[in-house]
């Protein structure tokens, strides 16, 4: 569960990053157009990188109850990169990113607890938390060994 959390979060912090969207928006029940279509990037991204996964399971990584979102979402994305300039310009920087591997963001782990907070689902949420606890204790195992090279 705990890889699981990490790679949604990941995800959730590439799309913010592209989208300008910050993550407890694209996890919380606001539903303009520009949030939805980042939602569909985290779906759309996740279902790249992880191809096993249900469709409840990616739409339980936005906090949607239905698996019928993660459908539309993974149907939707490529056309609207097909019509919209700016959508596929997110499209095409979230692959630079994914296969550039960037890392998370600093303040990653503040972020990700505020969205638990909030989060519409008890999934979604304790998903959070294992990511939060999960990079805590990685930032810790760094901290550790830079401390004794």
């Amino acid at each position: 569960m705990q890889d699981k959390a990490i790679a949604i979060m990941t995800v959730l912090d590439r799309v913010a990053a592209v989208s300008g969207i910050p993550v407890k928006m694209l996890i919380g029940r606001k539903r303009t157009q520009r949030v939805v279509h980042a939602r569909w990037l985290v779906i759309w991204v996740l279902h790249r990188e992880n191809p096993t996964w249900t469709l409840e399971d990616l739409a339980n990584a936005i906090g949607a109850k239905q698996h019928g979102t993660a459908h539309h979402a993974l149907r939707s994305v490529p056309d609207l990169a097909e019509a919209d300039g700016h959508f596929r310009a997110m499209v095409r920087d979230l692959e630079t990113r994914v296969t550039n591997g960037l890392a998370l963001s600093p303040d990653l782990v503040a972020e990700i607890l505020a969205a638990a907070d909030i989060a519409a689902r008890p999934t979604t949420r304790v998903w959070l938390l294992a990511a939060a606890d999960s990079l805590q204790q990685a930032a810790g195992r760094i901290r550790t060994e830079l401390a004794t090279a």
